[in-house]
């Protein structure tokens, strides 16, 4: 698995996330395979949607978890899981339209 600086590296991440465009968006947002919170982060500043974050191992939500509330960010939940044999695991009535 890279490191985290080097992972960041390969994105231009404030050219994705204009190209992306999301402050449109007001539903909740699905990332899958969060690793580092390389997109959840900067989108979670930019967006007040609720954001799920999901990756199978636990060590790449650890970091953002502990960034998220040192920084008072609210609007993001890390889980842990494996979304392909569990499912999200959302509960019904949380409609997620948007997936990064």
């Amino acid at each position: 698995m890279p490191e985290e600086g080097y992972r960041n590296s390969l994105f231009d991440i404030p050219l994705i996330l204009k190209w992306l465009d999301l402050k449109h968006i007001s539903d909740p947002m699905v990332e899958i395979d969060c690793r580092h919170g390389t997109f959840t982060l900067p989108i979670a500043k930019e967006i007040k949607n609720q954001i799920y974050a999901f990756d199978i191992e636990p060590a790449m939500i650890q970091r953002p978890e502990t960034y998220v509330q040192e920084e008072g960010i609210y609007n993001v939940q890390f889980i842990q899981r494996d979304i392909v044999d569990q499912g999200t695991g959302l509960k019904q009535g949380h409609e997620v339209k948007y997936f990064l």
